[in-house]
């Protein structure tokens, strides 16, 4: 370890300049990401403080997806411990923030929707506080028992308020993604294709402006493309879907962001499910467990083991469609996440009602009706406790 000097002379000083200019240069921080992370270790004592919570606020967000994302928390958190001595208000809730989206990437709700209430709680900035709601909501897609209606209809009524078009950009995406969670797919599909529009206007205007287009543009068009793929599927418009999907994996072929682009992946196994391409399917879902597991999304790496499993559960490979689907309710008891423990519960009641096993079947299918009937949100309660029923009746004729 160096001594990197005081203040004003220290290496990070000298390269903060730098740091703001290319902060949205995705090659650029790839390139340096090793020595951005070993120069802002370096520079977390007291004297260097508040430099190096402006340069982490600057990057820690392209590094969500890292295979290093580990390292990167835990500096943010290191960070937080030593911001919060400066007693710097502004300072502390936004590196409150950063912190929230990695919650939000390894799939603790809980605690991100902490994060945000109390990186709110250190701003007046109107932006800010519609970001903090936006941010909420996005916890509470990725669990549905957490309660924040008031957030979400609080996030709208600032939102009809902004003149700021990026901030209803941002809203009306988060509100999809509230309403995929929630199997809702007419309004989540409204709201897709309205931040869609939004974005799409950013686009052209960059693109007669300056003769190329931003890459967080063109990363929020890619997003909403997905949404409107999930969206179409939950409305059972499957060409729509298969039409949406296309364009989203088009479109983030030409970008650095890998992460969506496994997303858009993952859809494409629920397609080739949907089609009872069963063994496409495995195979799709195979490699998006393998790169969940290498990025650390949990949240991605359960969803895929479960689809996984329903479809070897299809092609009679029951032995290893419980390993999956047993490996997806595992992680979804950890993660408190009740409407896909009834998904994991059912799965695997399915999977014995296919191979005659009636008492197994009845007891984990009972068991998922039990789950499901405790899930908070009434339409998402009722969509799983029907799918839950239709097999219950099929116990009849074993």
């Amino acid at each position: 370890m160096y001594n990197p000097g005081d203040a004003a002379t220290s290496e990070l000083a000298r390269t903060l300049p730098d740091i703001r200019r290319n902060h949205t240069n995705p090659h650029w921080l790839e390139e340096n990401e090793d020595d951005l992370y070993n120069l802002l270790h370096d520079h977390t004592r007291p004297q260097f403080i508040h430099d190096a919570a402006t340069a982490m606020i600057l990057v820690a967000r392209h590094y969500l997806y890292s295979s290093q994302r580990h390292r990167w928390e835990k500096l943010l958190d290191k960070l937080l411990l030593r911001v919060l001595c400066t007693g710097d208000e502004e300072v502390i809730g936004r590196v409150r923030f950063e912190i929230g989206y990695f919650d939000i990437v390894a799939n603790r709700a809980d605690a991100a929707k902490l994060s945000f209430e109390r990186a709110m709680e250190r701003t007046n900035n109107s932006t800010d506080r519609v970001n903090g709601y936006i941010n909420i909501v996005r916890a509470a897609s990725l669990q549905p028992q957490i309660e924040n209606s008031s957030y979400y209809d609080a996030m709208l009524y600032l939102a009809a308020e902004s003149s700021n078009l990026y901030t209803r950009g941002l809203v009306y995406e988060a509100a999809a993604q509230y309403h995929i969670r929630r199997e809702e797919g007419i309004a989540a599909a409204g709201f897709a294709q309205t931040a869609y529009a939004i974005w799409y206007r950013y686009w052209q205007r960059d693109l007669s402006k300056f003769g190329e287009t931003s890459t967080d543009i063109d990363r929020h068009m890619g997003v909403c493309l997905l949404m409107m793929t999930m969206a179409a599927r939950l409305a059972e418009q499957r060409l729509l879907s298969e039409q949406y999907l296309r364009e989203a994996v088009a479109h983030f072929k030409t970008l650095p962001d890998r992460h969506h682009y496994w997303i858009a992946f993952y859809e494409l196994g629920v397609l080739q499910r949907a089609r009872e391409d069963y063994k496409e399917a495995v195979d799709t879902f195979e490699t998006v467990i393998s790169y969940a597991s290498d990025t650390g999304i949990q949240a991605y790496v359960a969803l895929a083991m479960y689809s996984r499993g329903v479809c070897l559960t299809y092609l009679a490979q029951y032995g290893r469609a419980e390993i999956m689907l047993s490996g997806a309710l595992e992680r979804w008891q950890d993660a408190k996440d009740v409407p896909n423990i009834a998904n994991a519960e059912h799965g695997i009641g399915f999977m014995y009602l296919k191979q005659g096993m009636k008492d197994a079947a009845t007891t984990w299918l009972f068991r998922a009706m039990r789950t499901a009937k405790s899930i908070a949100t009434p339409e998402l309660r009722e969509n799983i406790l029907k799918r839950i029923q239709k097999n219950v009746n099929e116990l009849a004729d074993l």
